[in-house]
């Protein structure tokens, strides 16, 4: 999630952003793990090419509310509160492209 801040999401809506610009206000990747069982490390990996996520603070208290479409076409929805960690990529965008890494 793209965000004007250097420490912190702005409150508000997020757009998927599907030419990947990295503008404020946009996410580029999401996924989301289906039906994961925990003894065999296995599950269904989706990937989501649209949607909106909605940004809420309190405090240190953040509220995110997901509403995606998966690339199978479905709607992904969802709902976290709780305290985020904070990554800054902003090399990463200067440089290479970075391939995806998932480990289970």
């Amino acid at each position: 999630m793209f965000t004007t801040g250097t420490t912190s999401l702005d409150v508000g809506t997020y757009t998927f952003d599907v030419n990947k610009t990295g503008n404020p206000g946009t996410f580029d990747f999401a996924n989301t793990i289906l039906n994961f069982t925990t003894s065999t490390n296995q599950g269904i990996d989706l990937d989501m090419n649209g949607g909106t996520v909605t940004i809420k603070q309190n405090g240190s208290v953040y509220e995110l509310t997901f509403n995606c479409t998966g690339v199978d076409g479905k709607s992904v929805t969802g709902y976290f509160k709780g305290s985020l960690q904070y990554y800054d990529n902003s090399s990463l965008m200067k440089s290479a492209k970075v391939k995806k890494q998932r480990k289970w």
